[in-house]
């Protein structure tokens, strides 16, 4: 073949990129035996010693290992959890495209492993997680949750609650819970993960920041994620008053409220149009304190008119705020 000894140069350095790590490192006989099977091309394990070594003075960070038959590997200035971390935060950015975050990561991974790259392009971290704000802990139990869902194992961990003196009280009577994690996810300012608990044999709402240390992975396969669930229904909408009742609610909005409603349910989010450029939605919501408290701060051009119940809780919470108010 012409410019065989340029095309097996190439091909060395693709192997080594591809196959060789400081944990397993290729001898000769196995670069040898991928240039055969993968690349078609014959050679001498001195030749392939001889490339090697150029490759090596022309600056490409190959290792060395001296033995009775050497090993080679390269050394990569991103490891995989460098990688994963670069992908979890563009997935949770509003300003990267899909398929821009997976063009990039595709580039960055073809010097890994084939064994490792399926870990550093999936990303279970849902787009509205602000994995940044968690801090190095945080975003480690995020990492360890991420693969527990990739390989479908369970994980366990201590979960806690303030009491009154600001004093940290492990919940559930100070036992771990056992959960098949299925998503990382936010609400407002908020990350949690979506699971099923093993305890209560239902889907479970955790706030990471609440989780004690890091998550252990279990031996135990995860239990299979129901294929109608939603996520957006376990993340609250954009009010995410934990364990918050979703519920139907209908508003009444001025004609100036428009913005504000797009911005909470999105540009197709259904209006009815009233007189004076009035409009009413009717839209699913995790009916509690954040809720309410968006409907105050907006009081002047939107008014929450049903379901009945709602409506009295709210109203409660209204006469609530103002008897406080007015205490001497």
């Amino acid at each position: 073949m012409q410019n065989e000894g340029k095309y097996r140069l190439l091909s060395i350095l693709e192997i080594l990129s591809q196959h060789g790590t400081e944990d397993a490192p290729l001898s000769s006989q196995k670069i040898n035996e991928y240039l055969v099977n993968e690349y078609n091309i014959k050679s001498q394990r001195t030749t392939i010693s001889n490339d090697i070594e150029i490759l090596m003075s022309f600056g490409f960070d190959i290792h060395k290992i001296e033995s009775t038959a050497n090993k080679y590997y390269m050394r990569r200035t991103l490891d995989e959890n460098d990688v994963w971390l670069i992908n979890s935060v563009m997935a949770t950015s509003r300003f990267v495209e899909d398929d821009e975050r997976e063009e990039l990561v595709s580039k960055l991974v073809r010097t890994f492993v084939k064994e490792e790259r399926k870990m550093c392009v999936d990303c279970n971290v849902g787009a509205e997680a602000r994995i940044k704000d968690l801090g190095k802990e945080g975003r480690e139990r995020v990492r360890v949750i991420d693969r527990a869902i990739r390989e479908r194992r369970k994980i366990s961990f201590k979960y806690f609650m303030y009491d009154e003196n600001k004093e940290v009280v492990i919940r559930n009577s100070g036992e771990r819970y056992i959960i098949s994690p299925f998503t990382v996810i936010s609400g407002k300012d908020v990350c949690y993960m979506v699971g099923f608990c093993d305890k209560g044999k239902k889907l479970r709402v955790f706030n990471l920041a609440r989780i004690l240390g890091v998550p252990e992975i279990l031996e135990e396969s995860a239990v299979k994620q129901p294929k109608s669930m939603n996520f957006e229904d376990c993340l609250y909408s954009r009010f995410s008053s934990y364990n918050a009742k979703l519920t139907y609610v209908e508003l009444v909005c001025t004609r100036n409220a428009m913005d504000e409603i797009i911005q909470r349910f999105g540009i197709n989010v259904k209006t009815s149009p009233l007189e004076d450029g009035a409009f009413s939605i009717k839209v699913k919501v995790p009916v509690g304190d954040e809720f309410f408290g968006w409907l105050f701060v907006n009081a002047d051009k939107i008014k929450l008119t049903a379901p009945k119940d709602t409506v009295a809780e709210y109203e409660d919470k209204l006469r609530t705020a103002v008897g406080n108010f007015v205490k001497k």
